[in-house]
């Protein structure tokens, strides 16, 4: 095989590669899907607003609400018994518990990224 026709060859196979590695490095960064109804929302005491929201089926999860960087659609906040649905983000956050200084944390949750609930 030619020399030339050896760096193309080279050069499309890193080509592709790269472009399966990004795509795939995209669909992880949009964060997992979940929804169901709220069963718990228990403040985080040393977290500034933040929260601990516990989902039902059909998509259930243990998840942390984190003001100023979930970003809320229709109804605006999670309270017990409404429905949400949304995507929180794979690396998880922890949830201070205490009074100040003394904090402890109780766990550590995905954070929502982007959610809607229902207005009951």
């Amino acid at each position: 095989m030619p020399k030339k026709l050896k760096i193309y060859y080279i050069a499309l196979v890193v080509t592709l590669t790269s472009l399966l590695y990004s795509s795939s490095a995209l669909a992880l960064s949009l964060g997992t899907p979940f929804g169901g109804k709220i069963l718990t929302y228990t403040p985080c005491t040393c977290g500034f607003g933040t929260a601990i929201v516990t989902v039902g089926t059909p998509r259930p999860g243990i998840f942390l609400y984190v003001p100023y960087t979930s970003k809320p659609y229709s109804y605006y906040f999670p309270s017990i018994g409404r429905w949400i649905l949304g995507l929180a983000s794979p690396t998880p956050m922890p949830c201070m518990m205490g009074v100040l200084p003394y904090c402890v944390s109780v766990g550590s949750y995905s954070p929502i990224t982007m959610f809607g609930t229902s207005l009951r």
